[in-house]
């Protein structure tokens, strides 16, 4: 078997408050109380 390297640990990962998602598609008209309202579904 090939060797394996050793998985990293998250410290090479940026902090969850800089993380950025791309979301497409969004209507222009759309204001943050209904993109919030939308996205509280899928978690924090």
């Amino acid at each position: 078997m090939a060797d394996m390297e050793p998985v990293k640990q998250n410290q090479d990962l940026e902090p969850e408050q800089k993380r950025k998602v791309f979301i497409g598609s969004l209507s222009y008209n759309i204001d943050e109380n209904a993109f919030r309202d939308y996205w509280t579904k899928f978690g924090p």
